[in-house]
């Protein structure tokens, strides 16, 4: 059925075709799958229904989250690593359970850095400003690393830029509209109908907050954020979440299924696991993109990054007409 709907092909797929069988599903697939998606997604469930009775706040859920699935990714890569040490990073799964990892060191370290210092004690859009870079620059350097790591994603990409720009504009934003009508749009009408309270996700309220303050930190802030989101992140979130994770998975079906739920386990951080379905919803399209595509992040990268754009300027248009 996919193959039925494919893009037609290229000849970017004949010179850099994507192998959608490297590892063995049942095995490989399932340690991806058990690891970066059930586990946590079963983790942070249950620390929402038994909020109360476990008397925990919401911040502390999203700590235990976080731990709870740094744990399980680390588990999870010492197993897949120890089949399969020559091609884990090669393949492009290294990044995949190296990501989280290398993520959270990344920014202890600096907050680290900024406390020896002495800078940045008084929190405030300075100190968001501060986490919003560090976590670009982490982004920069596993884009870096990929595309030097794996093989041939870079010549993929910039050939598919060069020769394929009159199928890949179109499509791509096909994908982002039609993800973000079904993930925004048709989904805030389902929850209305349904008299469902789920309020503004944490993810979202993180990210926008230093937008209510005044004073050129706003602004600078507005800055880092549109290159973070509409260039750095998805470029960054499609090699993990699609290139990476249908690498490690090697099943279709079941790669769509595993990238969209772990698309949306990315993007609760807090633990706030009632708003996880818009990014799911988008997580979907992105990996029907990717695997339509036979498997050229191009593809799946300017959706998301188009997706994001609508996204950041309905934000933006908003603090400004009232």
């Amino acid at each position: 059925m996919i193959k039925k709907f494919s893009i037609k092909d290229t000849n970017v797929d004949q010179i850099y075709p994507f192998d959608f069988k490297f590892y063995k599903p049942k095995i490989e697939g399932m340690i991806i799958l058990l690891s970066l998606v059930i586990l946590p997604l079963t983790a942070v469930i249950f620390l929402n229904v038994f909020k109360k009775e476990l008397n925990i706040t919401s911040d502390r859920i999203g700590l235990i989250f976080q731990i709870s699935s740094l744990v399980f990714t680390i588990i999870g890569g010492l197993i897949f690593w120890s089949r399969n040490p020559v091609s884990f990073w090669k393949s492009g799964v290294g990044i995949l359970f190296g990501f989280p990892i290398f993520l959270e060191l990344f920014v202890i370290f600096f907050i680290l850095l900024a406390s020896v210092f002495n800078v940045l004690k008084n929190g405030g859009v300075w100190t968001q400003i501060y986490d919003l870079l560090i976590r670009t620059v982490a982004e920069i350097l596993i884009i870096i690393f990929a595309f030097n790591k794996i093989s041939n994603l870079k010549n993929k990409v910039k050939q598919t830029l060069k020769e394929n720009k009159k199928l890949l504009i179109p499509i791509s934003i096909g994908f982002a509209l039609v993800a973000f009508i079904v993930g925004n749009t048709l989904y805030s009408l389902i929850i209305s109908q349904l008299n469902l309270n789920l309020g503004e996700s944490e993810n979202q309220k993180s990210l926008v907050s230093p937008f209510q303050n005044d004073g050129i930190g706003k602004y600078i802030y507005m800055i880092i954020f549109i290159v973070l989101t509409i260039f750095i992140a998805p470029l960054c979130e499609e090699i993990i979440a699609r290139q990476a994770l249908f690498t490690g998975v090697s099943n279709k079906v079941l790669s769509i299924i595993t990238s969209s739920l772990y698309f949306g386990v990315l993007h609760i951080a807090s633990g706030d696991v009632y708003n996880i379905f818009p990014y799911v919803i988008g997580g979907f399209f992105c990996s029907l993109a990717f695997s339509l595509s036979k498997g050229n992040l191009t593809y799946s990268w300017f959706s998301h990054s188009i997706y994001n754009t609508i996204s950041v300027v309905l934000i933006i248009a908003s603090l400004y007409i009232k």
